[in-house]
């Protein structure tokens, strides 16, 4: 009998010691996480991303302003402003990285139709005075794909102003309390008196 109550005994006292272990156990480690820095995304690749998404706008901007007075030349020419693709390009590489899809999408669609215009440049017949292109025989076209390409810069730029906009706090559901209960009301049908035939 006095084997039996020992060993007894034992087992209850390991069964608590191991319950109780386990609850500080927890406690710790609860207590470990709450110290623990919370994982958040890196301020520094939204300021990146801010940062490209800026890059982008002015190189497209720069772009439109060097090439609109092949369309409009009483605007002039900006000296010092090149008119080329490099800065868009430079950006579209930087966008691969820390832009989104819908935002390289867009940029794309917008590169394809400067390509476009390039093409249109290259088509017009050459002017037999300066040996350039003859942009008044093209102009109107050039207008067409002028405005084409601004619209898809525009595009561009409110997708990427929308994207780096903070994220509005969540709605609270709305609930209209009454106090009474709804009477249910019976089918029309049922309640309507016969009417008696006219003889």
């Amino acid at each position: 009998m006095t084997s039996w109550w020992a060993i007894v005994i034992i087992v209850a006292v390991a069964l608590g010691s191991g319950v109780i272990g386990a609850v500080i156990g927890e406690r710790l480690a609860s207590r470990d996480a709450d110290d623990w820095p919370e994982p958040l995304v890196p301020a520094s690749y939204r300021e990146r991303r801010a940062a490209v998404y800026l890059d982008v706008a002015i190189g497209w901007h720069a772009y439109l302003e060097s090439v609109r007075p092949l369309a409009y030349p009483g605007e002039g020419f900006i000296a010092d402003r090149p008119r080329d693709l490099a800065a868009v390009l430079r950006s579209r590489a930087q966008l691969e990285q820390f832009g989104t899809i819908l935002a390289q999408r867009l940029h794309d669609e917008a590169l394809e139709v400067a390509v476009t215009l390039i093409d249109v440049l290259r088509s017009l017949p050459q002017s037999t005075t300066a040996g350039t292109p003859d942009l008044a025989a093209g102009r109107k076209t050039l207008r067409v794909v002028l405005r084409d390409l601004a619209i898809r810069v525009e595009e561009l730029e409110r997708q990427m102003h929308g994207e780096l906009q903070p994220a509005p706090p969540p709605v609270e559901p709305h609930v209209e309390i009454t106090g009474r209960a709804g009477v249910p009301r019976p089918p029309l049908a049922a309640n309507r008196p016969r009417t008696e035939r006219r003889r």
